[in-house]
């Protein structure tokens, strides 16, 4: 709305205020416009992110070569098993 050029009195009736509260949130506007819009992912958490699927490629990777080896040794039930942790099979 202010980028709209709305008044504050209009943006008050908009919004159920009073005019002089949106006065004092316009002020603060400035110190909080880096806190506002999209978020944007921190190095940091990208960083956890690619660890997780690291982690799980890694997973499901040994996975498999348990439930190949218990296949070659006849195991299915075991193969199974592996499969419903996995969420593979039900």
């Amino acid at each position: 709305m202010l980028d709209a050029g709305h008044t504050n009195r209009q943006i008050a009736e908009e919004l159920g205020v009073s005019p002089p509260r949106v006065s004092q949130i316009r002020r603060v506007l400035p110190t909080l416009s880096p806190y506002l819009g999209e978020p944007k992912p921190l190095d940091r958490l990208r960083d956890h992110r690619q660890q997780l699927w690291n982690l799980r490629r890694d997973t499901l990777r040994l996975a498999a070569t348990i439930r190949q080896d218990l296949r070659e040794l006849d195991e299915e039930s075991e193969a199974a098993t592996i499969d419903q942790l996995l969420g593979l099979r039900r």
